[in-house]
């Protein structure tokens, strides 16, 4: 939270989230049917928000 505070403090959009599923959740809401999401940090965090993402985008979409 306090890391998106800052952003905000400068005037970009931006929210925390209690997990990484909760963030992947929230970030394809936010991009829209349209849109694409980013993931920056470590190979830690890719390997572990990858499956998540794969799990949530095939619940929105079953003919994937």
């Amino acid at each position: 939270e306090e890391f998106a505070s800052l952003w905000q403090d400068m005037g970009v959009s931006a929210k925390a989230a209690a997990s990484p599923r909760d963030a992947v959740k929230l970030a394809l809401e936010h991009a829209g049917n349209d849109g694409a999401i980013v993931v920056c940090g470590s190979l830690y965090l890719a390997a572990e928000i990858r499956p998540i993402a794969i799990e949530i985008l095939k619940e929105k979409s079953p003919s994937a």
